[in-house]
């Protein structure tokens, strides 16, 4: 018949049963049989995402986007990784946790079945078909009222809704695996004041972002021993940056009403921009920074509604930034990824106050100093790396960059670690041992950071040393007497610190011919100790002791760093053996042309 649509698919019963079917109307001959009634030929529309593109939210914070993109394209691109469907059975509780006093997290008694979690092989997992170790039990809904939530997964930039105020009985293994043992590699001084330690007891069963970080650390810690972890340790950061996201908009969304601080949420974005190198050593965590950045630079703004306890918490989270920074200072030349440390000004004669910090143990001013010098040498390296003439404006950053070494170098020859760094707390069990341990390490950063300023700026030594004719065997010769420093404190001691003294002191072993007899006419350290300190005859000898000490902490969470540290210490030992002139190569182009660039604390 003219001008009539005909479907090409009959009508949806014989569609659905697969028969050919006449068209009739108004039904056809297949229903008439069938004594149904014929649904028709009406074409259904459906819903398509497939092109769609989130639009900016005027309301979100700077830096957004990048934080939800971590969030869909989670770590790395799990389909590429997953070669059979993996079952992993905890013999542990679902259980809700408790704490004891130390804030380490124990199964409460009268436990269940033990917990099976099998882990699909889906390219994107939902959350509500994540493994249950990563899961709270949510109350069961009937089909009508998951059927929107589940289009909504199927966007890769799926908000999650708001989290229930209480997260009930989830997997145990994980969290109890942070408490006992993750939460104390991952600090230098830990103790139950360390404020990760103790506000993560109290708030993980009730934040949905804390929740889930806290196992992604966990899972990213064993997942090299345990590969069988390996789908967990790969989906987890995902879900809690979906977790994170909602906080950090529902904070944004009205910042004129913060009157506390999102301990929470704070905790969790320094767990993953700490932990996400131990699955992909090429993952900085940057982007989760920048947000503890902006989430303190609003409380500061609001630092007159907060409670004291709180202003005091916004302080210790502004040095673990510092810290932080100061870390990445070593891998990034962007000025916004270490604006904090940045904008710090030393004094230029302390005195500090060396009081030990609760989770670095180092006295954040003395780690800041290190991190300061390390942006300004890799500021200057890459000034010099890509220049191809000296032009007018090259040589004024060369001029302002020696001013600011100087004043740098000032600043570290005036101050003075005492014998044994004061603890306010005393709650710390062999307070002694750790005490001089941190003692050595407060003090080979104080070291490490001139080394690393003698290095850059050699005329610094010709400054303060006229008659030395040889600038680089004398850095050669100090970074030699680091190294002893070093080895005073035991390798199971402040495992999380050691690895970047390392690569502090081992960047500074050159001159192949230097011995540890001769003597550095510097005062930079306290000659009282000189007679208990150990002493390598040569650089051969200082380098094994380095090598050795890192092949120690290759059991440790952060395995993947580790290797990149090891094979960039060797690249870099290379390099400078077979140098013509002495002195042309710097340990940070080597790393940059090479990409060994992690987080190597």
């Amino acid at each position: 018949m003219k001008g009539q649509h005909k479907s090409r698919s009959g009508c949806q019963a014989c569609k659905s049963k697969r028969l050919k079917c006449d068209e009739a109307k108004p039904n056809c001959r297949n229903c008439i049989s069938r004594k149904i009634t014929c649904p028709g030929y009406q074409q259904t529309l459906k819903w398509s995402t497939k092109y769609e593109r989130r639009k900016s939210n005027n309301h979100d914070p700077p830096g957004f986007d990048q934080l939800i993109s971590a969030a869909s394209v989670s770590v790395q691109d799990s389909q590429s990784r997953r070669s059979s469907h993996t079952s992993v059975s905890i013999e542990l509780s679902p259980a809700v946790l408790s704490t004891d006093d130390h804030g380490i997290a124990n199964p409460v008694e009268n436990s269940e079945k033990p917990l099976e979690a099998t882990v699909p092989g889906q390219e994107l997992t939902p959350v509500n078909n994540m493994p249950l170790i990563l899961q709270s039990r949510a109350p069961e809904r009937k089909p009508e009222e998951t059927e929107e939530p589940y289009c909504r997964q199927r966007s890769s930039f799926y908000m999650p809704t708001a989290p229930n105020n209480a997260i009930s009985e989830p997997s145990s293994f994980l969290i109890e695996l942070w408490f006992k043992s993750v939460c104390g590699s991952w600090a230098a001084y830990d103790s139950s004041i360390n404020p990760f330690r103790r506000l993560g007891s109290s708030l993980w069963s009730s934040s949905r972002p804390l929740f889930y970080s806290l196992q992604s650390m966990a899972a990213a810690s064993i997942t090299k021993r345990q590969p069988e972890i390996q789908e967990i340790a790969i989906s987890a950061p995902r879900i809690a940056t979906e977790a994170i996201i909602h906080e950090l908009r529902t904070l944004f969304d009205s910042p004129n009403s913060v009157t506390t601080v999102p301990h929470a949420l704070i905790i969790s974005l320094f767990c993953l921009s700490s932990s996400l190198c131990w699955m992909d050593h090429k993952q900085l965590g940057l982007q989760y920074l920048r947000h503890v950045r902006m989430i303190l630079s609003l409380l500061e703004m609001r630092f007159e509604y907060l409670s004291k306890q709180d202003r005091s918490l916004v302080g210790f989270f502004k040095e673990c930034l510092i810290y932080e920074e100061s870390v990445r200072s070593i891998v990034t030349s962007t000025r916004e990824d270490i604006s904090t440390l940045t904008e710090w000004a030393p004094a230029m004669h302390p005195p500090y106050d060396f009081v030990l910090h609760p989770w670095t143990g180092v006295p954040p001013k003395i780690i800041a100093l290190f991190g300061k010098s390390m942006s300004l040498c890799r500021r200057s390296r890459d000034t010099w790396r890509n220049c191809t003439a000296p032009t007018y404006e090259v040589m004024w950053q060369t001029m302002l960059d020696i001013n600011e070494a100087q004043t740098l170098e000032e600043t570290l020859l005036s101050v003075r670690v005492p014998k044994l760094i004061s603890d306010a707390s005393e709650n710390y069990t062999n307070k002694g041992q750790i005490n001089l341990d941190l003692h050595h390490a407060a003090e080979v950063f104080r070291l490490c950071s001139l080394l690393q300023l003698y290095q850059t700026f050699p005329d610094l030594v010709s400054r303060r040393l006229p008659d030395e004719l040889d600038k680089e065997s004398w850095s050669t010769s100090l970074a030699v007497y680091i190294s002893g420093l070093l080895s005073n404190i035991p390798s199971e001691s402040i495992r999380c610190l050691q690895p970047l003294l390392c690569l502090g002191v081992g960047s500074g072993l050159r001159c192949r011919t230097v011995t540890g007899e001769r003597r550095s006419r510097l005062e930079l350290s306290d000659h009282s100790e000189e007679s208990d300190q150990e002493q390598f005859a040569d650089v051969d000898t200082a380098r094994a002791f380095i090598m050795d000490r890192l092949r120690g902490f290759g059991s440790g969470p952060a395995t993947g760093p580790i290797v990149v540290l090891r094979d960039l210490l060797q690249a870099v030992w290379s390099y400078y053996d077979s140098e013509i002139t002495p002195g042309s190569i710097h340990w940070l182009d080597v790393m940059a042309d090479l990409k060994y660039e992690t987080v190597f604390g």
